[in-house]
């Protein structure tokens, strides 16, 4: 019974089934809160590790990543990471969350390698370096920071879905759900490695611009970078700025953007997608 309850649970926090209505999900995570399921459940997945194909990681139910990751999500893009990194690369994971990106980059580019995962919410960051652990990734640098345009103080918004904890606006009230943190620049912190990146993934809640204004450094020494940007517009506006401002960005910097999923060149659209840039 308990067993069934919890996969009802999970599959909720996935957004599948009447979990996709916003109001149920969020009723859900909140009795789960308060009658211990979401302990239980914590507890549980965090007992035995899931063979994600090379790599293991711990699942933290508070993050709606967990469910969809033991399924496979992500699948194409962890394909696309495997086939073009190798052996001694250097790899940059924005918003690392539980490591999903920073363990496969790690095991990807090997001891010769370098993975900087970036990733502020404290939560996410014992499960991170738990996973880090797990799989023996010494090649793997965590750093407690958020990423932006300036080295600078900042806070996150956290409330029950880790997966989603971001940056806050000047117009949020900073109390109750808010976590100070610090901000960097990606540049900043790379400039202790002096190797071109050949891969970086920015998945930041809609701060994925700012970022990248603070990684121009970065990207001008690295001619064969991809990037791997997740895109909201919702998210985007957040912070005034829309899907095209980042397309721009990036555009003028000799980028063109491909939607990975669909095989096929860009076209901006409402929803959630993880876009591909690619220099020509």
């Amino acid at each position: 019974m308990i067993k069934g309850a919890f996969k009802t649970y999970q599959k909720i926090l996935a957004g599948e089934g009447i979990g996709r209505v916003p109001l149920v999900a969020g009723t859900v995570r909140g009795l789960a809160t308060v009658t211990g399921m979401a302990a239980l459940g914590r507890w549980m997945l965090m007992r035995r590790p899931v063979d994600m194909g090379g790599f293991q990681l711990y699942l933290d139910p508070r993050s709606t990543s967990a469910p969809l990751l033991g399924k496979g999500f992500n699948k194409k893009e962890a394909a696309y990471a495997r086939a073009c990194l190798e052996p001694g690369d250097l790899a940059v994971d924005v918003g690392a969350n539980i490591g999903f990106f920073a363990a496969l980059f790690g095991t990807l580019v090997g001891p010769d390698g370098k993975v900087f995962a970036f990733e502020p919410v404290p939560a996410n960051l014992s499960i991170l370096a738990r996973n880090i652990s797990l799989n023996n990734l010494s090649n793997v640098v965590i750093e407690p920071l958020a990423c932006g345009e300036a080295n600078a103080a900042g806070a996150m918004q956290v409330e029950g879905n880790l997966s989603t904890a971001r940056m806050e606006t000047q117009a949020e009230d900073t109390n109750g759900g808010s976590s100070d943190i610090s901000v960097v620049t990606i540049d900043s912190v790379l400039a202790a490695d002096p190797r071109a990146v050949r891969f970086m993934k920015i998945d930041i809640e809609g701060f994925e611009l700012f970022a990248l204004r603070g990684a121009e450094v970065t990207l001008a020494r690295s001619p064969d970078i991809e990037l791997l940007v997740e895109y909201s517009e919702s998210a985007f506006a957040q912070f005034g700025y829309t899907g095209a401002d980042l397309i721009a960005h990036l555009g003028e910097r000799g980028f063109h953007a491909i939607d990975l999923r669909r095989g096929e060149p860009f076209e901006p659209r409402d929803g959630t997608v993880n876009v591909l840039f690619k220099r020509n």
